[in-house]
């Protein structure tokens, strides 16, 4: 996957009932960090849009090619290792071991993406999936929305915040 590299970057980590938001420009062909901070989010339900649009009026802040960093513990992750090379072939492999695992039924409620992490000695794909539950994801996405904040990349908050910079 490629990172967008415009500038700034802004990355809005939420992890538990902490929100950490970081912002990099592109100077000199490279990333610096302007704004890093973080702060308790408290009732997450009813205080987060009016804390998070104070935080950042606070620091004149308006966040542009949002990056999305999720809680780790909100998402499951699958290994597999799948007898392909072919990135067409390992997507439909990917696809029928998400139907399998989460049932037609709950299939739907789920949103998946995987990573191919490389090849074993017999050539056979290594690849992780990362699921979540649709509700879980589209609670951050609505809390962002209402802030007029649209991410262009969702990602776990194990990629690191600074990573992104």
């Amino acid at each position: 996957m490629r990172m967008i590299n415009n500038s700034p970057l802004t990355v809005l980590e939420f992890n538990g009932t902490t929100i950490r938001i970081c912002r990099s420009v592109t100077k000199n062909l490279k990333r610096d960090i302007t704004h890093c901070f973080s702060f308790e989010a408290g009732d997450f339900e009813k205080d987060i849009c009016p804390l998070i649009r104070s935080e950042l009026k606070a620091r004149n802040l308006k966040p542009e090619n949002v990056v999305l960093s999720l809680p780790r513990y909100q998402v499951m992750s699958h290994f597999l290792r799948l007898p392909s090379q072919k990135e067409g072939e390992i997507k439909s492999m990917v696809d029928l071991h998400v139907l399998r695992e989460g049932g037609y039924g709950k299939a739907d409620k789920m949103i998946y993406d995987y990573k191919l992490v490389g090849f074993d000695r017999q050539w056979y794909a290594l690849v992780t999936i990362f699921f979540i539950q649709r509700n879980r994801l589209e609670r951050y996405l609505r809390i962002l929305q209402q802030l007029n904040i649209f991410p262009v990349r969702i990602t776990l908050n194990t990629q690191g915040l600074l990573n992104w910079s």
